[in-house]
């Protein structure tokens, strides 16, 4: 049960996401007032204070180049996780109305990349085919020369 549950869960994530969305949505309503196009709140800490969104920028496409070069590849999907729980973690921030840290960005940011890389796990360790889907499987092919 637990398992269609969670099939229906992540499958339902997926279309959603896959959907395009109207102008005029709740979502975009709740999402007007957040101000994403602003520079972290400086600390003192920084060396270099941040001044404007570019800045934001700048330091996440960095942290991505860091992680490529130790890789050795450019890890798309490392970049398509890090857009995505930033994108989450700044609308949280900016939700509960918290100081606009980086220090509380990176955070939630954390916390999103920790979840979905649990989330990849257990789907790529977990077998989800039928026992009719694993016999169709073992069939000889249908289409062919013989």
């Amino acid at each position: 049960m637990f398992k269609n549950l969670f099939l229906f869960t992540i499958g339902s994530l997926f279309l959603i996401s896959s959907l395009p969305i109207k102008s005029e949505t709740l979502w975009n309503r709740s999402n007007k007032y957040l101000n994403h196009n602003q520079p972290y709140k400086n600390t003192g800490k920084e060396k270099e204070p941040f001044l404007n969104v570019e800045d934001n920028n700048d330091l996440w496409n960095i942290f991505i180049e860091i992680h490529n070069k130790k890789v050795g590849y450019e890890d798309i999907e490392f970049r398509n996780i890090t857009n995505f729980c930033r994108y989450i973690a700044e609308s949280v921030v900016l939700q509960k109305k918290i100081d606009f840290y980086l220090e509380h960005v990176v955070d939630y940011s954390t916390i999103c990349m920790r979840t979905q890389t649990k989330m990849i796990k257990h789907f790529m360790n977990t077998d989800y085919h039928d026992e009719n889907d694993i016999e169709v499987i073992k069939e000889d092919p249908k289409v062919g020369l013989k």
